[in-house]
């Protein structure tokens, strides 16, 4: 019945998939784990072969790093059954009930979006703080909400989808660096006539990422979705609404006059800041850049 499907880049998935093994085996369901090794260091992948010696687990290290998308689609032609779950190894499972959830809810017309959200404590490293927030308030959101925005709000480290859907509309290859390649995944499904349906079924974001390596996520992100609208404008991404409308009123490089680079800003949130308002000032400065180069 489900295929549970975790690409692994740098993570420790044993006590995770342990826990999925669990869950699968109480809801008596026909099931498989797939885990792919995305070129892992070795000291990743000796802890990740104890996964060799349970039962339904098929866990395979690729020969070389091949990517965000190109992974999942090749975890899609390997499965053997028709619903696929896609969890991202960093993931933490928050209910007892993950499994059921899914299994209770599943359509055979419908891409089902879990949500995920954040430890309620915030975390010691201080360099931490921000990507903490930044999830706490942008991110764990509930699916009332979740709802009303579904291409929006959609995230691929936790859904299910049926297997012939996702073959037939598969992940943009050509998209290889972090940002947005999930939410053109639901934009273009959608626009196919399936529905994107959120649910309460989240999994913890278990690991933070320092300053500098989140913000650098962040122009990874900018760069490709800058990339995307030039292909397809219409995508409902609130940095491009909002960049249309300063854009519309020509005031898009006076923003970037008064409040200068957006090198000024990240060197400012590295080194002292924590603010959402300054992250977001930063997408949106990097953002006008990238679109006036």
């Amino acid at each position: 019945m489900l295929s549970i499907l975790i690409p692994v880049f740098n993570n420790k998935v044993v006590k995770l998939v342990k826990e999925l093994h669990d869950q699968c085996v109480r809801a008596k369901i026909k099931f498989e784990i797939l885990v792919f090794d995305d070129g892992s260091r070795e000291k990743i992948k000796q802890e990740n072969k104890a996964l060799n010696g349970i039962f339904g687990v098929n866990y395979l290290e690729l020969s070389e790093n091949i990517g965000r998308s190109r992974i999942r689609n090749k975890l899609a032609k390997t499965a053997g059954f028709p619903y696929l779950l896609y969890l991202d190894a960093d993931s933490k499972i928050n209910s007892r009930k993950f499994i059921k959830n899914y299994i209770e809810a599943i359509d055979e017309d419908a891409i089902l979006n879990g949500g995920r959200i954040y430890s309620k404590k915030a975390p010691k490293a201080k360099s931490k703080l921000l990507h903490w927030k930044y999830g706490h308030k942008n991110e764990s959101q509930k699916a009332s909400l979740r709802n009303q925005h579904p291409i929006r709000f959609f995230h691929s480290n936790n859904f299910v989808v049926p297997k012939v859907i996702m073959l037939a509309h598969p992940f943009d290859e050509t998209i290889n660096q972090y940002g947005y390649e999930d939410l053109l995944f639901a934009h273009e499904l959608v626009n196919k006539g399936y529905r994107v349906v959120h649910l309460d079924n989240f999994i913890i974001h278990n690991e933070l990422e320092p300053k500098p390596k989140f913000l650098d996520k962040q122009i990874k992100a900018m760069e490709n979705l800058n990339r995307l609208v030039s292909e397809q404008a219409q995508l409902d991404i609130k940095i491009w609404n909002l960049y249309k409308k300063l854009s519309a009123l020509s005031i898009d490089k006076l923003i970037s006059k008064v409040f200068g680079p957006s090198e000024k800003v990240r060197l400012r949130l590295i080194n002292k800041s924590d603010s959402l308002f300054q992250l977001q000032l930063f997408k949106l400065l990097k953002f006008i850049e990238l679109r006036n180069d």
